[in-house]
């Protein structure tokens, strides 16, 4: 399960660093990435029910906050009028590996 979690943390770094390198930092997105994070790090560290709790919030604060920015921006980018296949591809992608983690813990 530590290797989920640190492929996990490291695609959270490189996805707020792309947001940096683009100077296109969204604090919603970079929030997302911080509450999935620290989901997973309560979830792999702390044991017990609260523990649990917290990583389920984790997961459903990320999920939210995405779904949040694409209603306030938008699907397609303005930056360069292309969908936002980038943030798709990290959300699936983080959501598949915080799915993988949840269903290890058990």
């Amino acid at each position: 399960m530590r290797l989920i979690l640190i492929f996990l943390l490291l695609l959270q770094v490189i996805d707020i660093a792309i947001h940096l390198a683009t100077n296109q930092v969204e604090a919603v997105r970079v929030t997302s990435n911080l509450c999935i994070a620290a989901g997973a790090l309560v979830g792999t560290l702390v044991a017990g029910g609260v523990a649990r709790l917290l990583m389920v919030l984790g997961g459903l604060a990320y999920a939210a906050l995405n779904l949040v920015f694409l209603v306030q921006h938008g699907v397609i980018n303005p930056a360069n009028d292309a969908i936002r296949v980038p943030m798709f591809a990290f959300v699936f992608a983080s959501l598949a590996l915080y799915a993988l983690m949840s269903l290890r813990r058990r």
